[in-house]
């Protein structure tokens, strides 16, 4: 009786092992992205759904959109990371906002978003906002414009959100 608890105890050590090397030897590597600096960006928050309005074949592929807290009127600054992955060689001028309430636009600007870009590069935008607190409530969506130096769009992410 003893050689068989014997037996028992040794291969259990030798599962436990083998189940150990498994998975060390298979244990995924977490990646982080990275910004500009090379440092860390924050993933806290609060991931959007969006859809891309853009094509297919679009130089950028926008994959997240991260905000660190969920969008309000009259609250303090609120901070949105935007991540993608280059498909082709590309330069960057600039970021289009376009916002519209119930499908009509009520805001437009273009931040500087500048960079040269091959492909398999990731992307990664900062962006800060604010909405006022006499911004009407109602539903609301961006569309957010990636521009290369020739003033031509490059990507296109739609987000909706209801104030």
């Amino acid at each position: 009786m003893t050689d068989f608890k014997l037996v028992l105890v040794v291969t259990a050590l030798a599962l436990v092992t083998i189940c150990g090397v498994y998975q060390v030897q298979n244990a995924k590597t977490t990646s982080y992205p990275l910004d500009d600096q090379g440092r860390k960006i924050r993933l806290g928050g609060i991931p959007w759904n969006f859809t891309n309005c853009g094509s297919e074949n679009d130089a950028l592929i926008i994959t997240s959109i991260v905000f660190s807290a969920q969008p309000e009127r009259a609250a303090p600054p609120n901070d949105a990371t935007l991540t993608g992955t280059y498909m082709v060689h590309t330069d960057i001028k600039a970021l289009n906002v376009v916002v519209k309430l119930s499908g009509v636009q009520v805001f437009n600007n273009n931040l500087a978003a500048t960079g040269t870009y091959d492909p398999g590069d990731m992307f990664t935008f900062p962006y800060t906002f604010q909405i006022p607190g006499i911004a009407p409530g109602g539903a609301y969506t961006l569309d957010l414009k990636f521009l290369n130096k020739a003033g031509n769009q490059i990507s296109c992410t739609q987000i909706s959100m209801d104030l």
